[in-house]
């Protein structure tokens, strides 16, 4: 749950962003182009965006159903065990952004509060007006369910007749625009992406937008009353504190600003009708691709005949060396072994998987144990915890010129009968962090050990003739250098010992990568001791057995 509440948040953040900023730059162009009206709808954009990415993605079509499936080569050095999955990130950034998110929301509670304590004691001053006590950030339109219009107490000496019905007619506009809806959708946004600066200064730019929007309504009006408006914005005393969820007369909003919008013409009707084709389009188009920027969402699990029987269902998905991944589905019971072999016959990997449920954290999760065979050798040992319905990923491999070179699976699980699964589910148990043993072939032997010298013949051994194997198990360091070794087995026991050790001292490997940094690891180096009948030399090839 925190995972996808997490995917949600990143998700919108990224399309409320490039809204944002795309409304940044168009206003510049629009405004003495279409009018502040128009430049105002615009920011409608930020919303939309952020809600296109809430409806659901096209699905993804998955591979067909089957249990086998082509994996690409997998470099057997750099394999290592995968450590079960954990979840505390995750929680801890949920909890990080809902914290954050309360606070905003509780300091914009405040700030409403603390506006409308001061209106405290306001009359009745006509239909929809209350007259308040003081005068500061006056006059202002407040209740966003039962908007009223308060005036500020010298409201009748401050402003003359003319002057009065224009202040009047400014705030009617924005009661009739419904702007404490689109205030409270800002204040809203803000206390959800309180980390994202840009969102709250596009919201700075938004209230701005809003009265310069509200004064390009009023001179459309009274065309011929510029001056008695300017006049009245001058006489206003504006509002040093924030309203959230209000319209009131800021110190953010520059009276030059606004007075020089009153010099433009008011919109003509044809540049009204292409304006809202402008704000038209730009919606539709921006909320249509927002939602299918979004990556494809995998398909819904498909009923196959039998699945009554099993106890879950797995999605998997797996890539060889960064390709596009394939997808299929199994229905499986716990701690029953499923197979993926390389369906095209090229000698590629072979993944065997169970699947048991465990308790992580106090709730229900699935422990899965796979191993990675190659050559009828396990060559890895990955494991993973997936809690249930959600999914949990492991990587095989190493960096190899910026390229991951190796595979990635990733499994969703999700029991039939949760309760059932949790009866079942024992304490998971980390198993110890052990380096896996892994085979190297001939050529990447030769490959990773550039420096190594092969061991010497033993005299004896090449008078009588005789051939053997040894297989070694090295321990390698994190600079590929030799810090051990010892023998796993060897034919003839005990002839080509002490050749082998004596010589893999000297020998330098490519080590195993773990994040991008070399690690220690342990590999098994097999060498053949041959006798040459022709000139009954002999000759030693590392790795040539397997």
């Amino acid at each position: 749950m925190n995972a996808e509440l997490l995917r949600i948040l990143f998700e919108t953040t990224l399309a409320t962003s490039v809204a944002a900023l795309l409304v940044l730059a168009l206003r510049r162009l629009l405004m003495p182009r279409l009018g502040a009206s128009v430049v105002y709808a615009l920011w409608a954009l930020v919303p939309v965006a952020g809600l296109a990415m809430l409806v659901p993605a096209p699905e993804a079509v998955p591979a067909p159903m089957m249990l086998a499936a082509r994996i690409g080569a997998l470099s057997p050095v750099a394999a290592r065990a995968a450590q079960p999955e954990t979840f505390a990130w995750t929680s801890f950034a949920t909890a990080l952004w809902a914290a954050g998110a309360l606070a905003t929301a509780m300091l914009f509670a405040w700030q409403q509060r603390r506006f409308q304590r001061r209106l405290a004691g306001s009359l009745p001053h006509g239909e929809g007006l209350r007259l308040a006590r003081g005068s500061e950030g006056l006059p202002a339109v407040v209740g966003l369910l039962r908007p009223r219009i308060v005036l500020p107490a010298d409201f009748e000496t401050r402003y003359d007749a003319g002057e009065r019905e224009l202040i009047l007619c400014h705030e009617r506009i924005h009661v009739a625009r419904r702007d404490l809806w689109a205030n409270a959708v800002a204040a809203t946004l803000r206390a959800l992406f309180w980390f994202n600066p840009l969102l709250h200064y596009a919201a700075w730019r938004f209230r701005r937008d809003q009265e310069l929007a509200c004064d390009e309504r009023v001179v459309a009006r009274h065309p011929h009353r510029r001056r008695d408006y300017a006049g009245a914005m001058l006489k206003t005393q504006m509002a040093g504190s924030s309203l959230p969820v209000g319209c009131h007369w800021q110190a953010s909003t520059p009276l030059k600003e606004r007075i020089a919008m009153l010099k433009e013409h008011a919109p003509k009707p044809m540049r009204s009708m292409a304006g809202a084709a402008v704000v038209s389009l730009l919606l539709l188009g921006g909320g249509y691709t927002a939602w299918a920027a979004q990556p494809e969402k995998p398909q819904a699990w498909p009923a196959l005949p039998g699945a009554e029987n099993t106890d879950y269902s797995a999605r998997i998905e797996f890539s060889a060396d960064g390709g596009k991944p394939a997808r299929f589905f199994a229905y499986k019971r716990f701690g029953e072994t499923f197979t993926m072999v390389d369906a095209a016959g090229q000698g590629q990997p072979t993944i065997v998987a169970t699947v048991q449920p465990v308790t992580f954290e106090g709730k229900l999760a699935f422990d899965v144990d796979m191993r990675i065979i190659e050559d009828g050798e396990t060559i890895a040992r990955p494991r993973l915890v997936a809690r249930n319905g959600e999914t949990a990923s492991v990587r095989q491999g190493k960096e190899r010129n910026g390229k991951f070179v190796g595979i990635s699976v990733a499994f969703q699980v999700a029991a039939r009968d949760a309760n059932a699964a949790l009866q079942q589910a024992r304490p998971f148990a980390p198993a110890e962090r052990t380096q896996k043993l892994t085979t190297a072939s001939g050529a990447q032997v030769e490959i990773a050990s550039k420096n190594m010298n092969p061991p010497r013949y033993p005299v004896a051994a090449a008078q009588q003739g005789i051939s053997g194997k040894v297989l070694l198990v090295v321990d390698v360091a994190a600079d590929g250098s030799v810090r051990g070794a010892e023998i796993e087995k060897s034919e003839p026991a005990g002839v080509f010992d002490a050749a082998t050790l004596e010589a893999v001292k000297q020998w330098k490997f490519e080590p195993a990568f773990e994040n991008g940094k070399p690690v220690a690891g342990r590999v098994r180096v097999p060498v053949d001791f041959t006798v040459e009948k022709e000139d009954g030399a002999g000759g030693v090839v590392p790795g040539s057995a397997g």
